[in-house]
């Protein structure tokens, strides 16, 4: 089931994909206004949950892409739980491997894409908040490093708490 509700009045956007995964697509535009003419410039998409390595299969990745390919510019928070069930464990344990496959379906969304991800760590990244969720923390943040893409972060850096100012474009 797939519900799309429309602002009439903004670019304001929300899709509901089923209830084991809930895409919200916020287009949140800073606009420039000349004459009362808006104009988009930047749009923010916010989507979470998404840390499960069979999502790869499911419709959120693909009307993500969509939504995404339409802005000028755009920037993707992928708002927590980007590694189930625990976090992204260290190089050789049992789960290391599903792990990297639910970052890498994530940031293959954004692929060949005017935009940037911004990785934003949820309870299951830090290992449900259990001793090592900080070095969970550290390996999803080396992981995502090790990319070399500028285009792709996770923030805040380092365990520590934000917030994080993060410029949309150079106004």
């Amino acid at each position: 089931m797939t519900a799309v509700f429309n602002c009439p009045i903004s670019d304001y956007h929300v899709v509901v994909m089923n209830t084991r995964h809930l895409l919200l697509i916020i287009l949140f535009s800073i606009c420039g206004s000349a004459f009362g003419q808006l104009t988009v410039t930047h749009s923010l998409f916010l989507i979470g949950d998404c840390g499960e390595p069979y999502v790869d299969g499911d419709p959120i990745g693909s009307v993500l892409r969509d939504k995404v390919s339409q802005a000028a510019k755009a920037t993707v928070l992928f708002l927590g739980d980007n590694v189930y069930p625990k976090g992204l464990p260290p190089p050789g344990a049992r789960l290391r491997k599903e792990g990297e496959t639910a970052l890498e379906n994530q940031v293959r969304w954004l692929d060949g894409l005017n935009a940037s991800g911004i990785f934003i760590p949820g309870n299951h990244d830090w290992a449900h908040w259990g001793k090592r969720g900080i070095h969970y923390i550290s390996n999803q943040q080396q992981w995502i490093d090790s990319l070399k893409d500028p285009r792709i972060t996770l923030l805040p850096r380092d365990g520590c708490p934000g917030p994080v100012p993060y410029p949309l474009d150079d106004n």
